[in-house]
């Protein structure tokens, strides 16, 4: 036998284990930290989503895009609130 062999027939002495809460993570990666809403990323995969189950079901859906930088009176609030 060669020793790659051998050393995985001997009895296995103790296991580590280690855990972490990836929930905030993955909470933070599609969201956005200022205001708590969803980011662009995880915005376009609930829409790929909802299209895809739209075919799926043959079920409708409306989407509503508002250009906040057209708005009047947007910037000085966006720049107020960076």
């Amino acid at each position: 036998m060669s020793p790659t062999s051998t050393r995985l027939l001997q009895p296995v002495i103790g296991a580590a284990a280690v855990c972490h809460d990836v929930s905030e993570l993955s909470y933070a990666a599609s969201h956005d930290a200022l205001t708590g809403l969803i980011n662009r990323r995880e915005f376009l995969a609930r829409l790929e989503h909802a299209v895809a189950r739209a075919h799926v079901d043959l079920a409708e859906h409306a989407l509503c895009c508002i250009d906040l930088d057209q708005c009047v009176g947007w910037e000085s609030v966006s720049t107020s609130y960076n």
